[in-house]
């Protein structure tokens, strides 16, 4: 698998989000990240997925992405707080 994404989209991500895809590739590493199919956002011809984990930072992120044949593309790459709850939970249940 390799990873891939538009650069435009890379770079307004980052500044509207403050994450770059680059930084956002962490979450795939975080042995305690979620990941769930976009059932909303899914179509017959492209279905999309999320995942949520933790970076170097600290910071919670969640991807939102897609395979393309042998590649996953991102699309997206942000805080969301829902998400954020959602893997702090999974996270406290997996201790507990």
């Amino acid at each position: 698998m390799q990873w891939e994404w538009d650069d435009a989209k890379n770079v307004a991500n980052t500044e509207k989000h403050g994450v770059s895809f680059e930084e956002a590739l962490q979450v795939f590493t975080d042995p305690n990240g979620i990941e769930k199919e976009d059932l909303a956002h899914s179509t017959p011809k492209e279905r999309r997925f999320w995942r949520t984990g933790r970076l170097k930072s600290g910071r919670i992120v969640t991807v939102v992405y897609t395979l393309q044949g042998d590649n996953i593309r991102l699309i997206s790459a942000q805080e969301r707080r829902r998400e954020r709850r959602e893997y702090e939970q999974a996270k406290k249940g997996a201790k507990g």
